[in-house]
């Protein structure tokens, strides 16, 4: 007999090849990596409510964030009246989690909401992840 085949998928940090913005089709990932810093955004999404940071990590540079689990300090912080001391996901409270943001090295800003889903107690990215990379979304 022949050994069963696999349906292939997209690297886990690949950009979804279906994804657009609700109502744009145009505004794909493709879209989004032209201009990463002003369309990584939360009010990005599609008509399910995936964010162009979960569709497009690739160009949103969110693969370091993986599902299930709090990023740690070294890779997501934020840092309260310009001190040099860096807070990360054990200080977010759920009701910061959407205004909470860091600046990556390129200027894009990646969302408390992204990067700790335990601590955010809310829907996270995550559960968007593997209907928008395997193309069901």
């Amino acid at each position: 007999t022949d050994a069963p085949t696999e349906t292939p998928t997209e690297p886990a940090c690949a950009d979804s090849t279906t994804w657009h913005r609700a109502s744009k089709p145009q505004q794909d990932c493709p879209w989004v990596a032209k201009k990463p810093n002003a369309r990584c955004k939360l009010a990005i999404a599609d008509a399910d409510g995936t964010t162009a940071h979960t569709a497009c990590p690739g160009a949103c540079e969110t693969c370091a964030f993986g599902c299930g689990a709090d990023a740690s300090t070294t890779n997501w912080f934020y840092k309260i009246n310009r001190k040099d001391e860096r807070l990360g996901c054990a200080k977010v409270t759920p009701s910061r989690c959407a205004t909470l943001s860091m600046k990556t090295s390129d200027g894009i800003k990646i969302p408390a909401v992204i990067a700790c889903p335990e601590a955010c107690a809310a829907e996270s990215h995550c559960d968007h992840v593997d209907r928008t990379i395997n193309g069901a979304a």
